[in-house]
């Protein structure tokens, strides 16, 4: 099990309660791994954002391993604390909208120490828009890690490509770079990215 809550610009002037979290939990069974999680996003008097996900991972054959998640992602405009929003002919139809998501992945671990990884979010690019389309645009991410295990040291890169529609190539691509060292017998791990 996982879990993390934070508060974002906190203590700032201007600024009302913005807050993030996420918890998830995972049960290895023998024909492979369940999970499941809840993401939540919210701005006081503005909007919350959920994300409920189902997932289920297991090993294909040697090395490989394939997972598989399902998502049910929520906006919900919140206009109570303004008259004037409920009038407003985006909410003509609600200001809330529930949509289904798809994320699949696979992993190999591959020669010696070496792992990769490649992974595809929002598959079918669900639509979460209240007036007019508002689609989710698909992800993808290809990972590498190495384990130097004698040292207690795991190095990991990534990049990620989001499918937005819009901007340059520079735009849409995210790089990741990480480092993690375990510590205390591997009940201590410390990370940096």
């Amino acid at each position: 099990s996982y879990f993390m809550y934070e508060q974002l610009y906190a203590g700032m002037s201007g600024f009302g309660s913005i807050g993030q979290g996420f918890i998830c939990l995972g049960i290895p069974t023998r024909i492979g791994a369940f999970g499941l999680g809840l993401a939540d996003f919210k701005a006081a008097t503005l909007l919350e954002e959920r994300a409920a996900s189902a997932s289920f991972a297991t090993l294909l054959h040697g090395n490989l391993a394939a997972g598989v998640t399902a998502k049910l992602l929520s906006h919900n405009y919140l206009t109570g604390s303004d008259p004037s929003g409920a009038q407003d002919p985006v909410f003509g139809r609600g200001t809330a909208r529930n949509a289904a998501a798809l994320d699949m992945g696979l992993a190999l671990r591959a020669a010696g120490s070496w792992q990769i990884g490649f992974a595809v979010r929002n598959i079918n690019r669900p639509d979460v828009g209240l007036a007019s389309s508002d689609r989710v645009p698909r992800e993808l991410q290809g990972s590498a890690a190495y384990d130097a295990k004698r040292l207690g040291l795991r190095a990991t890169a990534d990049v990620a490509y989001r499918d937005a529609g819009y901007g340059t190539l520079q735009d849409k691509l995210t790089p990741s770079l990480g480092i993690e060292k375990r510590l205390a017998d591997e009940r201590v791990q410390l990370r940096l990215g």
